[in-house]
């Protein structure tokens, strides 16, 4: 009678504890950024001169993808999306630009606190004005 007890106790206990890895594909979740940018100003070095610094802004909009499907791809993790920017020289000679395209990010090195990649992008600019040696 013990050991028909035993033997209903232990399959009801090891009943619901199936257990499997990774059945539905992991989701890569979906990354947006906005960034500003200010560049430097060398008035001595712009001609016409110029006071005032360039600034620009981009939107970034992509995944992180860290499956063993994207490992198997490039042999390791990166981050892919597109790209919209903007740039104002706030110069007039020198104008601005308008900027739009896919990136390709390789992680280099993967830390919570620290990361180091190199992007690599493909993609279309608009410049409104177009370098003259003369006029700009």
């Amino acid at each position: 009678m013990r050991s028909i007890l035993f033997c209903l106790l232990s399959a009801m206990l090891l009943w619901g504890y199936t257990g499997s890895a990774q059945t539905t594909p992991k989701t890569n979740p979906l990354e947006v950024a906005a960034t500003v940018h200010v560049g430097l100003v060398r008035p001595q070095k712009i001609i016409p001169a110029s006071e005032l610094a360039p600034l620009g802004g981009e939107l970034t909009i992509g995944r992180l993808r860290t499956s063993e499907k994207a490992w198997q791809q490039c042999r390791c993790f990166f981050r892919s999306g597109m790209y919209l920017n903007y740039y104002n020289f706030r110069n007039p000679g020198l104008g601005e630009t308008f900027g739009a395209g896919l990136y390709f990010e390789p992680l280099l090195i993967y830390r919570p606190s620290f990361n180091l990649s190199v992007r690599a992008t493909v993609g279309l600019s608009y410049v409104d004005r177009i370098y003259d040696p003369v006029k700009n």
